[in-house]
């Protein structure tokens, strides 16, 4: 029975993508389209020139440009898009997963793409399967991948960090994308193949073994996935989605896990008024520990970073904090706020991972900067000095018509950092915490760990 389910499942996804229609352009075309992308970044993005020479920049587009010769569909085209976007180096450009015209994500839902079946977490030892949503059950979480298709998995990981869109010349975010969307990356930007062949080291036996995996659809995985391991908790809607906030044995510990604006009008929570409450707490407590965990709070709302920064600072501050420059050249200086009645006077720690961006990030630099936080984890992913963001430009370009979004703004640090001399960069943590894959299966919270350890340092 589970052969010849095996056996669908491959005649299946064969027929899909046979029957799959493919919207193919001719190099005119693509070139045109290439073009109106370079002006439309050219024209909105306010931050190309500034942080960085755009020589790299031009010398690609041309290189590309000029490789756009032959006819191709807008699945082949893509990788040329994001390169591009690459280039820019900031990482709140993006191609919009709304577009449903062209084929680069719809495939992935209406069943036209079959692709890597499983999911990978790397460490520094090495990668490793953590998740085998095929019908086949010889992979084992634990076993680690050496080899797709004849090609070490290391340098697989490299190509497909080449293709993060991300700020100035931070890694962190490019290693977590290409891990964490490994599957649609390596169908997007590497190969098509009905089949995996995959060399590994089994955890059991340690030995080096080889297995085929089929390319599967995306239902057939889902189905897989809670045959093998169940369907995934269903987490009850609250506005701990958004944030939480407890003290416990003296130590406070803020969770602002997302600054969405949806989630944040859903619950009706205002920053402002959040924050007065929770920093009157603090003091009226005495709390002299105080951890704000941003880990993969992708940013949001510009206010919950604003509103916070009265209660981080550890003195005042004067003149200008930042400035926003618009797309069509309008300056708008933002001033310091004046320090809180209520600001926080003991130490505080930040946890932050790589997949932490925009204010999230900005949390842990005015955390930093102005409130001599102590900074656990990763590397985040925005750039410590400023970057590309605020209100977002949609493109569609004329041919393809492959929808991009083009930040319109550039969010300038005026003040003069004293944390850090690194140029394009985040936040550079003062402990860097990294995973085993022991660690992983244990699911131990290491950046916590450490601040409590450091805490009962001080005590």
């Amino acid at each position: 029975m589970k052969k010849t389910y095996f056996l669908f499942l491959l005649l299946f996804s064969s027929i899909i993508l046979q029957a799959q229609k493919e919207r193919v352009f001719t190099a005119e075309q693509l070139r045109a389209d290439f073009q109106f992308l370079k002006e439309k970044f050219d024209t909105y993005n306010p931050a190309l020139g500034f942080f960085h020479p755009t020589d790299d920049y031009e010398a690609l587009y041309d290189s590309l440009y000029n490789s756009l010769n032959e006819e191709m569909t807008d699945l082949d085209f893509y990788p040329y898009l994001v390169k591009l976007g690459v280039a820019t180096r900031e990482g709140h450009t993006f191609v919009s997963s709304s577009d449903t015209i062209s084929n680069i994500f719809k495939g992935f839902f209406d069943g036209s793409f079959s692709y890597f079946p499983l999911s990978i977490r790397r460490v520094d030892e090495g990668v490793y399967l953590w998740g085998n949503f095929s019908p086949d059950s010889t992979l084992q979480r634990g076993d680690e991948i050496l080899s797709i298709n004849g090609e070490d998995i290391s340098a697989i990981l490299q190509k497909l960090q080449s293709f993060v869109i991300a700020d100035g010349d931070i890694t962190s975010s490019k290693k977590a994308k290409a891990e964490n969307s490994f599957a649609s990356y390596y169908f997007w930007f590497c190969d098509k193949p009905e089949q995996f062949d995959i060399t590994y080291k089994s955890q059991q036996s340690n030995t080096v073994q080889k297995i085929g995996i089929p390319a599967l659809t995306r239902d057939s995985m889902i189905f897989w996935r809670n045959e093998r391991y169940g369907p995934p908790p269903s987490i009850e809607e609250s506005k701990d989605i958004v944030y939480t906030f407890d003290i416990k044995a003296g130590i406070a510990t803020l969770d602002l896990n997302t600054f969405n604006r949806q989630q944040k009008e859903k619950y009706k929570i205002k920053p402002k008024k959040l924050y007065k409450e929770i920093f009157t707490q603090l003091a009226e407590e005495e709390i002299e520990h105080l951890v704000i965990d941003v880990r993969s709070n992708t940013g949001g709302r510009r206010e919950f970073a604003k509103h916070l920064l009265p209660y981080l600072m550890k003195k005042e501050y004067s003149g200008v904090l930042y400035q926003d420059v618009s797309w069509k050249g309008r300056v708008h200086k933002r001033r310091f706020p004046k320090r809180s009645k209520k600001a926080f006077t003991g130490q505080i720690y930040v946890l932050t991972n790589a997949t932490t961006f925009s204010n999230g990030s900005v949390v842990t630099i005015y955390a930093k900067e102005y409130g001599d936080a102590i900074v656990i984890g990763q590397e985040p992913g925005s750039r410590y000095e400023g970057f590309a963001a605020g209100s977002t430009q949609y493109v569609v370009l004329p041919n393809t018509k492959i929808k991009i979004g083009i930040p319109r703004y550039l969010i300038q640090s005026v003040y003069p950092s004293t944390k850090t001399k690194l140029k394009n960069r985040g936040v550079v943590p003062d402990y860097p915490i990294e995973y085993s894959f022991s660690d992983l299966l244990e699911k131990k919270d290491k950046e916590k760990e450490k601040a409590i350890e450091l805490i009962k340092a001080q005590r």
